[in-house]
């Protein structure tokens, strides 16, 4: 027996050279890849596969820089499909033996466990296009190549590795980008192709570097297809996976009283959205995304609509977002109690429009609804769009089971309307689901309400009506009066008002005060606002010449005091002050509101006897006055 391979990885180990952990090999003429990432498993799925099928226990912190060459991660995979492959062939036996039914002439396996033991010869003609949303198709080294290189093909283009999760798609002048998960069971497209060219395999398979072998695990189909020709008599069951060892995301089930039965899978959170034909069907509650989930009625079995456009949301983010977990069996005890779940689809009792101004409405017992506000637990608010006036109200259920509630009065009082020409262009309950979901998360960020279906923390679960509804939209308060705050900066009195600053220039016997911006540059603003004794704005002469910002609060700028209008108000009465400018030059001004009518000069004034804005009396003894 030649020891030598063995000799020289036990010598190099303890200067921890790279080598693999289950066969010895350096890093010559294979690639390695680390078990662990920063002291948690990189792939808990294969440290699983080696402790079952070469009983082998890989475990931290003895192996935390051990690594696993692609020689033995392909021996693993080929092995592991093929102990499938002959589970599943026996299932099938057992079954057409208890049938007795006659053995086929030929078994033909599903084409997720077929793994062909021998190169298949090259293809008469060109690889068919993908059907799915993606595919991944994994490209197999030669041990006698060198270098030795990978490949991914997604939608007939093929991606060249560029690091662990980066791969760059081959077609010159196109910079698409993937991001792959490390065991190739998830990929999203970063950016668009620049161009429609696409890169095809033909039948000369040595223009790529070995066999390649399927790594689609979940199948994988479109959502319109689905929506048209969803039957449940004529679609089969799902498969059941338990007596089966495909590795498939962990499932998690919470119930909460709000939001009802939601469901954590492979770091998506999802949310029930319909029970039928003993199916489930789960929406994502990233704000959004489409991905729609179904489900067997085992709750072993899913697979998905559709491609998820974000990436999964932080653990932290989805421990605060769920709650009141519960087992599996718990949730299958839901889902039967369901009164949809009798083994028939679920009609809904509304039909769902889109019309061209308002958006989707609602058509139920021949009357028509608009959209007005959303609860909580994913119910919203219709109302009547009767153009005469009506108060009926609907409130609709989160789920596409669409159950009714009246909310408003028991009868609408008026005739059914005609349909509209709008009601022609309708919408299935599932798409109708899937926007009222983005739009509920605008009207939640909009109105500041904290309960977001994002996967982020929940901050507030019951909620009030967010939107007043369309029949009353009329009847809404007027909106408060913009805010003024009032300065004192030194002996000076300065406004801000709507993103400007303001300097008190006139003040009239009637109590009215003139403000002027205090912009000039690059030229002088000619803005005046009138406020009255109250301090409330009276008009607005001219426009400004500048652009209007959010100013800094004068206090932390300029040492400022601020000062209420009553202060204001009060201190003008007491003082009739006068512009800043003949203030300086000693001279007082009493405005009526359209003329000057006295003009006073102040005799030997000085600062601490002159009078000032801002309260400072002057003293008789110290001045003369002379009447202009």
């Amino acid at each position: 027996m030649d020891s030598a391979p063995s000799t020289v990885a036990l010598r190099t180990a303890f200067r921890r050279e790279r080598f693999c952990r289950l066969c010895m090999g350096l890093p010559d003429n294979n690639r390695l890849q680390r078990f662990f990432d920063g002291g948690t498993p990189a792939n808990p799925d294969l440290l699983k596969h080696i402790r079952s099928l070469v009983n082998v226990e890989i475990v931290f912190p003895d192996d935390q820089h051990s690594e696993i060459c692609s020689r033995c991660l392909h021996s693993l995979e080929n092995f592991f499909v093929f102990r499938n492959l002959c589970q599943t062939v026996d299932v099938r036996v057992r079954k057409m033996r208890v049938e007795k039914a006659p053995a086929p002439p030929e078994v033909d396996p599903d084409p997720v466990f077929e793994v062909p033991l021998l190169p298949p010869p090259p293809p008469p003609s060109e690889l068919e296009e993908t059907m799915g949303i993606f595919e991944c198709l994994e490209f197999c080294h030669d041990p006698a190549d060198e270098p030795e290189e990978y490949r991914l093909v997604m939608k007939g283009f093929v991606y060249s590795q560029k690091s662990l999760t980066d791969w760059l798609c081959e077609v010159e002048s196109c910079g698409c980008r993937l991001d792959v998960d490390k065991d190739l069971s998830d990929c999203r497209p970063l950016t668009e192709h620049a161009t429609s060219r696409r890169k095809m395999m033909d039948g000369n398979v040595s223009r790529l570097t070995g066999r390649f072998c399927s790594t689609v695990n979940e199948s994988v189909v479109n959502i319109e297809s689905y929506q048209q020709n969803a039957d449940p008599e004529q679609m089969p069951e799902l498969p059941v996976l338990q007596s089966v060892d495909v590795p498939q995301p962990e499932v998690a089930f919470f119930n909460c009283l709000e939001r009802g039965l939601s469901m954590v899978r492979g770091r998506y959170h999802y949310l029930l959205a319909q029970v039928q034909g003993g199916r489930s069907m789960w929406l994502c509650t990233w704000t959004d995304c489409k991905v729609i989930l179904e489900a067997n009625s085992q709750l072993t079995a899913f697979r998905t609509l559709s491609e998820h456009s974000h990436d999964p949301p932080s653990q932290s983010a989805l421990k605060e977002s769920t709650a009141n977990q519960i087992s599996q069996d718990g949730a299958f005890a839901e889902l039967t109690a369901c009164p949809a779940n009798d083994g028939q689809v679920a009609q809904p009792e509304v039909t769902f429009y889109r019309a061209v101004k308002s958006g989707i409405g609602v058509q139920h017992d021949g009357f028509c609804f608009r959209l007005g506000g959303f609860f909580a637990g994913g119910k919203s608010r219709w109302g009547c769009v009767w153009h005469g006036g009506c108060s009926v109200e609907l409130e609709l259920a989160g789920t596409l089971q669409c159950r009714l509630v009246p909310a408003g009065e028991p009868s609408h009082g008026h005739p059914r309307p005609e349909p509209v020409c709008s009601m022609v262009n309708t919408v299935s309950p599932v798409k109708a689901l899937v926007e009222l979901n983005g739009k509920r998360s605008v009207m939640e960020q909009q109105s500041g309400v904290h309960e977001i279906l994002q996967g982020r923390p929940q901050l507030e679960l019951k909620l009030t009506k967010v939107q007043v509804p369309a029949t009353v939209r009329h009847r809404m308060d007027p909106p408060p009066p913009p805010k003024m705050d009032f300065y004192r900066i030194r002996r000076t009195l300065s406004l801000q008002f709507e993103g400007a600053r303001y300097l008190l220039a006139r003040y009239s016997s009637k109590g009215d005060s003139r403000w002027a911006c205090v912009r000039v540059s690059p030229q002088k603003c000619p803005v005046r606002i009138i406020l009255n004794r109250e301090m409330d704005l009276v008009s607005n002469e001219h426009t400004h010449n500048h652009r209007r910002t959010r100013c800094i609060p004068l206090g932390t700028a300029l040492n400022a005091k601020q000062i209420s209008p009553q202060e204001v108000a009060r201190e003008l009465k007491d003082n009739r002050g006068s512009s800043r400018e003949n203030k300086r030059r000693g001279i007082l001004e009493v405005y009526d509101g359209r003329r000057i009518v006295r003009r006073t000069r102040l005799v030997r004034a000085t600062s601490a006897e002159s009078m000032s804005v801002n309260g400072s009396s002057l003293g008789s003894s110290s001045c003369s006055s002379v009447v202009q």
